[in-house]
């Protein structure tokens, strides 16, 4: 099944591990994607400092920790975080933590990319958000700007045919896993190709296989556990009342480490 596998995809650059490892070793990548995004000139940011780019070995059945790259320019701090669920606290979680950077950064300015990997309700593929702090002041006062990129509209773009923007084929390369895609999509495009080179030797990798693997049987037993208990639910909820079945069915499900 891994050959068959690897021989028709890759393991997607939404992976953490993997999403890690891919900016840490093609910078251009990087530089091209924040340009696209902010504006801020490409040798600005292949000047810059990406300050947390080991992802640790872990054991296979550590918890799986939150992929993000935090990188120092001369007068900012740009935070880049992979998020591939959406929850309802998703939003409050990212800004707690952007107010984090900001109160430990020296910098001006602090800029956080949220890479999403499912779709936005309106349709839109990239967001820029106003923030304000505790006192109600805006952005541009406390030089705060954030930014939300869907790939799940990206890819429903491409699969219809529309013509991609130079940032959404960017996007592209993390979330797509047929190599004929991804090839399609990096032809005549240096930063994409090495892009493609990679994904194509850490999935050739068995550390990087190995946790693939246990991180996609461990989303369908996830997946399978909560259909189990939300049917349960159902039919526990019609004599027990529904209520409080639920209340224990999220018990459960949180010392599972679910969200």
């Amino acid at each position: 099944e891994d050959i068959v596998r690897q021989k028709y995809e890759v393991i997607p650059g939404t992976f953490d591990p993997i999403f890690k490892e891919i900016f840490k070793s093609v910078k251009e990548f990087l530089a091209d994607i924040i340009y696209e995004v902010t504006g801020i000139p490409k040798e600005d940011v292949l000047k810059g400092t990406i300050i947390n780019s080991e992802y640790p070995i872990l054991n296979i059945n550590e918890k799986r920790r939150t992929s993000d790259l935090i990188i120092e320019l001369e007068d900012s701090v740009i935070n880049l975080e992979m998020n591939n669920h959406y929850y309802k606290k998703l939003n409050k979680r990212n800004d707690i933590y952007l107010f984090k950077i900001v109160s430990l950064s020296d910098k001006s300015v602090t800029i956080q990319i949220n890479i999403n990997n499912f779709r936005s309700k309106d349709g839109q593929v990239i967001k820029r958000y106003t923030l304000k702090d505790d006192e109600g002041k805006e952005e541009d006062e406390i030089g705060l700007i954030k930014y939300d990129i869907y790939l799940e509209n990206i890819k429903e773009k491409y699969y219809n045919n529309d013509k991609l923007t130079k940032l959404e084929k960017y996007m592209l390369m993390l979330k797509l896993r047929k190599r004929e895609e991804l090839l399609e999509v990096s032809k005549g495009d240096k930063s994409m190709s090495e892009v493609y080179k990679k994904l194509d030797d850490l999935s050739k990798d068995k550390y990087y296989a190995l946790l693939y693997d246990e991180e996609e049987k461990k989303a369908y037993e996830n997946k399978c556990i909560l259909e189990d208990a939300i049917e349960d639910s159902y039919s526990s909820g019609l004599n027990h009342g529904l209520s409080n079945e639920k209340i224990n069915i999220a018990k459960n499900l949180l010392s599972m480490n679910m969200t």
